[in-house]
């Protein structure tokens, strides 16, 4: 009897939780109908910030141009809000199951990408900025192509950053387990910070700093003069 008894006083403390869950889940947004695609008249956007799973698209023009191709519902739940020339792109309530969202933008510039979750963000042309900032959280990608006098990227989680291009001087923070490829970056001096078990590749001429905490690697090309500061068993490694 006293574990029957303990049972349902487990059971009433719970249902709340389980009753909110259900009532929250379903408020949530989820796909419905065919795939279309909806062109957007947004502020002049200068960064972009995506959070969820959508693949997005970014080429270099005169005239902006924004197209988004998803299902009727999800279209209509976009955020279009540019503030200070960043569009968040994220939606106005949750979002669950849907089909592909792909967006295929055209910028006259560009300084920051930044994507939280699994989506994917590529430059296919080639951005200059003076400052350009790139950010990655949770398991997506970026491929970013850029000619900048400094260039910050970083990673959080077990996504995978990847640089084109040319700076004076680039900054990489990695935590986790992704992984930061960045020798296409012709950079003249760089400062890498890894902690965990991801690697880094980086492109230096004159100088590279390096602080590694657990069992990353940096690899490096170039002949730069080496700072490094190492606990744990990650190495710095010549390629």
């Amino acid at each position: 009897m006293k574990s029957i008894n303990f049972g349902c006083r487990v059971l009433l403390l719970l249902l709340p939780v389980l009753l909110f869950s259900s009532c929250d889940d379903e408020d949530c947004i989820r796909g419905r109908g065919d795939v279309e695609t909806r062109e957007f008249n947004l502020d002049a956007v200068s960064g972009l910030r995506v959070n969820g799973d959508a693949r997005v698209f970014v080429r270099r023009g005169a005239t902006q141009r924004i197209e988004v191709r998803a299902q009727p519902n999800v279209l209509d739940a976009i955020n279009t809000s540019v503030s200070n020339g960043l569009w968040y792109l994220s939606f106005d309530r949750c979002l669950r199951s849907h089909k592909t969202m792909e967006v295929h933008m055209t910028v006259q510039e560009l300084n920051s990408a930044e994507m939280i979750g699994s989506g994917r963000i590529e430059l296919l042309d080639e951005f200059e900025t003076n400052d350009f900032r790139a950010v990655l959280d949770g398991s997506g990608s970026l491929r970013i192509n850029v000619s900048a006098d400094r260039v910050n990227s970083r990673l959080t989680g077990s996504g995978n950053i990847e640089l084109i291009g040319e700076t004076d001087g680039q900054e990489i923070s990695l935590t986790g387990s992704g992984n930061v490829k960045s020798f296409g970056l012709r950079s003249e001096s760089a400062g890498v910070a890894l902690s965990g078990s991801g690697n880094v590749e980086v492109h230096a001429a004159n100088e590279l700093a390096v602080t590694i905490s657990g069992s990353g690697n940096v690899y490096y090309q170039g002949s730069p003069n080496i700072n490094s500061t190492i606990s744990g068993s990650g190495k710095v490694i010549k390629r």
